[in-house]
């Protein structure tokens, strides 16, 4: 989408195109607005996107069930900025492909042409479709794998009906793209990281304890592995996750009634630095008559 945008801004920002592009940047924005305070939702898609200041879900009862503030965080106006640029460049697609459409049209009508005009046309209804039906149920961001390709056509398209020059309008988008795979890379990293942790505290437990398997609340990947039944009725005050019994828990941080029995350590790159992770274990409470 960045190489779209700077490598055929001549044409974007032309008089006949600028009312286009301001309309739909003003709906744009009203839109996500109106979005956020009817669902409350930063991002269009609620699931498994960026976690914050990361890559996610964590999926461990301190952060996904209590929504205890134990991870880097984020303030919310970064992420509304970065989700109104999202759906900005999703209205960028559609209005390119409209000015791609118009500027053949008023080249030769030849069938070369007429066979670009169907594609785009094509594409672009294609698009609007699939994106209302994506935002229209609860989905997940891969789900969005299957634009790409229509994308790459559109840019494809406009980089040669435009005669653009790479050379001179490459820097912008390619900063943009490598800042992209960097990110990506550092918060699998630490996703990553995280979760090696996680199952070396789980093994340190069943080593230590000699505890059952079913006693830990190790987040949703263990207990769904481990103590999964057809049966099982969520416990009240307990993770949803097929935990009975939560003597053990793994957490980023403090939980009220339990006590810190084992912390481990791993590094993280986005901030860059320690994180820990904690066994958390019940206290025993005595009842006194």
């Amino acid at each position: 989408m960045p190489c779209i945008i700077f490598c055929v801004k001549n044409k974007i920002f032309s008089k006949l195109n600028i009312a286009i592009l301001f309309c739909s940047t003003v709906f744009v924005i009203l839109l996500n607005v109106s979005r956020l305070k009817l669902t409350g939702n930063i991002f269009p898609f609620p699931g498994n996107q960026f976690y914050n200041f990361g890559l996610g879900p964590i999926l461990l009862k301190d952060v996904e069930i209590l929504k205890l503030n134990h991870l880097s965080q984020l303030p919310d106006a970064f992420w509304f900025l970065i989700s109104t640029i999202g759906l900005l460049n999703m209205t960028a697609i559609v209005d390119i492909s409209c000015i791609l459409i118009n500027d053949i049209i008023k080249k030769k009508n030849t069938d070369d042409s007429k066979k670009i005009i169907f594609l785009c046309l094509f594409f672009t209804i294609i698009f609007l479709l699939y994106f209302t039906l994506m935002i229209a149920v609860c989905t997940f961001d891969r789900y969005l794998i299957f634009l790409i390709p229509i994308v790459v056509f559109i840019l494809l398209i406009s980089l040669n009906n435009f005669s653009v020059n790479l050379r001179k309008n490459i820097f912008i988008p390619m900063l943009i793209v490598f800042s992209t795979i960097c990110f990506s890379i550092a918060a699998t990293h630490d996703y990553l990281a995280l979760n090696r942790t996680r199952w070396n505290a789980i093994n340190y437990i069943l080593k230590t304890e000699k505890v059952s398997r079913c006693e830990i609340d190790g987040g949703l990947e263990y207990n769904a592995w481990y103590c999964y039944k057809y049966s099982f009725n969520p416990v009240k005050n307990k993770s949803y996750w097929w935990v009975e019994n939560d003597k053990y828990i793994i957490s980023c941080g403090e939980i009220k009634d339990y006590a810190f029995y084992k912390v481990f350590t791993y590094k993280k790159i986005i901030p860059y630095g320690k994180a820990y992770l904690y066994v958390l274990k019940k206290e025993n409470k005595k009842v006194i008559n």
